[in-house]
């Protein structure tokens, strides 16, 4: 949800859409691991703005840094996808049953009979479900059987959020905040351009130059999908 809370045209009512556009363009790319931002409620309430230089495409990339500042701040999470699954098996097997559901981070919901069996009701991470169906024949020599369809979504557990993170490439990310942007011009072969000066200010001073490269090819990639060509 975006708010525009401007008064006194601080910020001229032509850059606002793009304001909005920069942001909706961040939360595509996400604040961790590069997944879809979600949730989010935006409220722009102050500004600033030159009569020459400014333009829609710096009040875009503004909104996508201040977007990207901001998440930390936010407590954001990875979401996944929770499956409702109703598990049919015979009552000697129910240990093992329950015993899976759990081991997959699962929860009981519920059991009832079904005939000379058990359905048992049962909330499990998608993720956890690959591989199941093979589990359940073989600790009910083929006599199990079970559906499932999705519930809702839900956090992952931290320490698995940090996994997700650290293989993303996340951590190189977190490193680095946006120190200024400033935004001239250049005249390239007779043709005036817009130009972009972003400068980035290391977190952590024991990073190692590969490490310094790649997380800056990462904050290129990402303004270049706001049709912004860079270079380091």
């Amino acid at each position: 949800q975006f708010e525009d809370a401007i008064v006194g045209g601080v910020v001229p009512r032509e850059y606002i859409p793009a304001v909005e556009q920069g942001l909706k363009e961040a939360m595509e790319n996400g604040v961790l691991a590069g997944y879809p931002l979600v949730d989010l409620k935006a409220k722009l309430y102050d500004g600033s703005y030159h009569e020459v230089d400014s333009s829609e495409a710096a009040f875009k990339v503004a909104a996508s840094l201040a977007l990207k500042n901001a998440a930390p701040k936010g407590e954001a999470v990875i979401l996944e996808p929770i499956m409702r699954v109703d598990i049919v098996a015979p009552e000697d097997n129910l240990g093992d049953v329950m015993g899976h559901v759990t081991a997959r981070r699962g929860s009981i919901d519920g059991m009832e009979e079904r005939g000379n069996a058990q359905l048992v009701h049962a909330f499990v991470p998608l993720s956890e479900m690959f591989g199941y169906a093979t589990t359940l024949r073989s600790a009910t020599q083929g006599r199990g059987t079970f559906t499932m369809t999705f519930d809702h979504y839900s956090a992952v557990p931290k320490s698995i959020q940090e996994e997700i993170i650290e293989k993303k490439g996340g951590k190189l990310l977190e490193s680095y905040q946006l120190f200024d942007i400033y935004e001239g011009e250049q005249i390239l072969a007779g043709h005036k351009s817009v130009a972009y000066s972003i400068t980035f200010r290391a977190n952590d001073r024991t990073l190692e130059d590969k490490d310094v490269n790649e997380a800056m090819d990462k904050i290129l990639n990402a303004l270049q999908g706001l049709g912004i060509e860079l270079r380091k």
